[in-house]
């Protein structure tokens, strides 16, 4: 399967007054998924992880502290990604039900 740089991965969150908050992840071939939690890139796997240990309906502070932790979990697994450099590659959306 060919690839083109155009090919993208997509967290989508939005707000509905009727429905409430929505994620969504979208990948590069179109599939939709409705979702609590998402990360993608190289991290997603630990931070997936991390979050489905650590995630249950949260504050905004709790998110904010959940996202640091998949970041530190980052930080100790992941030996390709220099430690400078990982707020750009990580992708965390978490959302209040």
């Amino acid at each position: 399967m060919y690839i083109n740089p155009y090919s993208v991965n997509i967290l989508m969150a939005g707000y509905d007054k009727e429905a409430g908050a929505s994620l969504y992840y979208i990948d590069y071939i179109a599939t939709l998924h409705k979702v609590e939690k998402g990360a993608f890139g190289y991290g997603s796997y630990f931070s997936l992880a991390t979050m489905d240990i650590h995630y249950r309906n949260v504050s905004v502070e709790e998110a904010i502290e959940l996202v640091d932790k998949c970041i530190l979990e980052i930080r100790s697994r992941l030996v390709v990604a220099p430690p400078t450099e990982l707020a750009s590659t990580l992708g965390v959306c978490l959302y209040k039900t």
